[in-house]
Protein backbone atom coordinates (compact mmCIF):
# COMPACT_ATOMS: atom_id res chain seq x y z
CA UNK A 1 0.00 0.00 0.00
CA UNK A 2 1.28 3.45 -0.94
CA UNK A 3 1.75 5.93 1.91
CA UNK A 4 0.87 9.49 0.92
CA UNK A 5 2.22 12.44 2.90
CA UNK A 6 1.07 16.03 3.30
CA UNK A 7 3.43 18.84 4.13
CA UNK A 8 3.68 19.72 7.79
CA UNK A 9 3.14 23.29 6.57
CA UNK A 10 -0.26 22.57 5.01
CA UNK A 11 -2.93 24.49 6.78
CA UNK A 12 -6.27 26.13 6.51
CA UNK A 13 -9.47 25.68 8.41
CA UNK A 14 -10.26 22.20 7.14
CA UNK A 15 -6.67 21.26 6.16
CA UNK A 16 -7.78 19.55 2.96
CA UNK A 17 -6.44 21.90 0.26
CA UNK A 18 -3.01 20.38 -0.14
CA UNK A 19 -0.84 18.37 -2.49
CA UNK A 20 0.31 15.00 -1.20
CA UNK A 21 3.44 13.11 -2.26
CA UNK A 22 4.46 9.46 -2.22
CA UNK A 23 7.41 7.34 -3.31
CA UNK A 24 6.22 5.20 -6.22
CA UNK A 25 7.94 2.70 -8.51
CA UNK A 26 7.50 5.28 -11.31
CA UNK A 27 9.14 8.08 -9.27
CA UNK A 28 7.64 10.69 -6.97
CA UNK A 29 3.84 10.76 -7.04
CA UNK A 30 1.84 13.95 -6.56
CA UNK A 31 -1.90 14.14 -6.03
CA UNK A 32 -4.65 16.45 -4.80
CA UNK A 33 -5.49 15.60 -1.18
CA UNK A 34 -9.13 16.50 -1.85
CA UNK A 35 -9.33 13.78 -4.52
CA UNK A 36 -7.31 10.79 -3.26
CA UNK A 37 -8.87 8.46 -5.84
CA UNK A 38 -8.27 10.93 -8.67
CA UNK A 39 -5.31 11.16 -11.04
CA UNK A 40 -1.72 11.18 -9.89
CA UNK A 41 1.31 12.70 -11.56
CA UNK A 42 4.64 10.87 -11.38
CA UNK A 43 7.93 12.71 -11.87
CA UNK A 44 11.51 11.58 -11.52
CA UNK A 45 13.24 12.17 -8.19
CA UNK A 46 15.65 14.53 -9.98
CA UNK A 47 12.79 16.58 -11.44
CA UNK A 48 11.06 16.75 -8.05
CA UNK A 49 14.31 17.95 -6.49
CA UNK A 50 14.63 20.63 -9.16
CA UNK A 51 11.03 21.71 -8.54
CA UNK A 52 11.68 22.01 -4.78
CA UNK A 53 14.83 24.06 -5.43
CA UNK A 54 12.85 26.48 -7.61
CA UNK A 55 10.09 26.78 -5.00
CA UNK A 56 12.59 27.41 -2.21
CA UNK A 57 14.46 29.99 -4.25
CA UNK A 58 11.26 31.77 -5.31
CA UNK A 59 9.95 31.76 -1.75
CA UNK A 60 13.16 33.26 -0.40
CA UNK A 61 13.36 35.88 -3.12
CA UNK A 62 9.68 36.87 -3.25
CA UNK A 63 7.79 35.59 -0.19
CA UNK A 64 4.67 37.59 -1.07
CA UNK A 65 4.30 36.26 -4.63
CA UNK A 66 2.20 33.08 -4.97
CA UNK A 67 3.25 32.23 -8.55
CA UNK A 68 6.35 30.07 -8.89
CA UNK A 69 8.15 29.68 -12.23
CA UNK A 70 8.65 26.06 -13.28
CA UNK A 71 11.83 25.16 -15.15
CA UNK A 72 11.28 24.07 -18.74
CA UNK A 73 14.76 23.11 -19.94
CA UNK A 74 15.39 19.39 -19.77
CA UNK A 75 12.03 18.83 -18.16
CA UNK A 76 10.88 15.20 -18.45
CA UNK A 77 7.21 14.75 -19.12
CA UNK A 78 5.17 13.58 -16.16
CA UNK A 79 2.57 10.94 -16.75
CA UNK A 80 -0.79 10.31 -15.25
CA UNK A 81 -1.11 7.09 -13.28
CA UNK A 82 -4.91 7.14 -13.34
Amino acid sequence: MTRWHKSKFSGGGNDDACVEIAHLAEGIGLRDSRDPDGPCLAVSPAMFGEFLAVVRHASAARPSRPAVPVPTSGRPAGRSLA
